[in-house]
């Protein structure tokens, strides 16, 4: 039982030698990193601010520089291409995206989606958000003061 298990360390011993001590040599060959490897590009911390009766604001960020673009609608849609409204996309290479959506309804309910690209090596990464929902205000302050005054000014 002994002899087993000293030939099993011995194994593992030599393993893991062959594999610390060979395995790297390609990979540093001329003190560079040579291995080639593809994170996918991911869209996190997405959110609406300024958000007001006629615009929006939407920031998001992704895990490497990579265009910005939003698409929007007054309903979900599994297919962006789908969506009523997208912004033109801005292709200006970051890692934290905010773009500003102006001529919305008041008072509305709309659902967006970011979608950002990056190019690595010549492949094109693509990432697209999930659903999430903004709501516009009502009217503007003024036309509430315009009715007002109008209603006492007849009284």
């Amino acid at each position: 039982m002994n002899k087993i298990k000293l030939v099993g360390a011995i194994y593992c011993l030599v393993l893991g030698l062959v594999v610390f001590l060979i395995l790297p040599l390609p990979v540093f060959a001329n003190n560079e990193v040579t291995a080639s490897f593809a994170v996918p590009l991911v869209i996190s911390k997405i959110s609406a601010s300024s958000v007001n009766m006629q615009s929006d604001t939407i920031s998001w960020k992704t895990n490497d520089d990579a265009t910005s673009q939003i698409f929007y609608d007054t309903q979900f849609h599994e297919n962006i291409a789908v969506y009523r409204y997208s912004y033109p996309i801005d292709s200006t290479l970051v890692t934290q995206h905010k773009l500003q959506i102006n001529l919305l309804s008041p008072s509305t309910t709309y659902h967006y989606r970011a979608k950002s690209v990056a190019t690595v090596g010549g492949t094109e990464f693509v990432a697209i958000s999930g659903d999430y929902t903004f709501q516009t205000t009502g009217e503007p302050t003024q036309r509430w003061i315009l009715r007002w005054s109008v209603w006492r000014w007849e009284r």
